[in-house]
């Protein structure tokens, strides 16, 4: 998982990028934790028309899936 959380499919995640995905991802559990609605992300395409040339396999064959 940590090679994940600094690359995304082998395209690498600048470190500042990385401190503020923890960073919000600190704020949104502390919010859930005194009662805040949750925050969804998706991890793959939501609807065919976001899926491109530049879109990993994996996520393509993940929005089939």
């Amino acid at each position: 998982m940590g090679e994940a959380a600094r690359s995304f499919f082998g395209r690498p995640i600048p470190v500042d990028e990385q401190i503020k995905t923890l960073e919000a991802a600190a704020r949104q559990r502390n919010a859930e934790a005194k009662g805040g609605a949750p925050v969804y992300a998706p991890f793959v395409p939501e609807k065919l028309e976001d899926i491109d040339a530049n879109t990993p396999t994996m996520l393509r064959e993940g929005y089939d899936y």
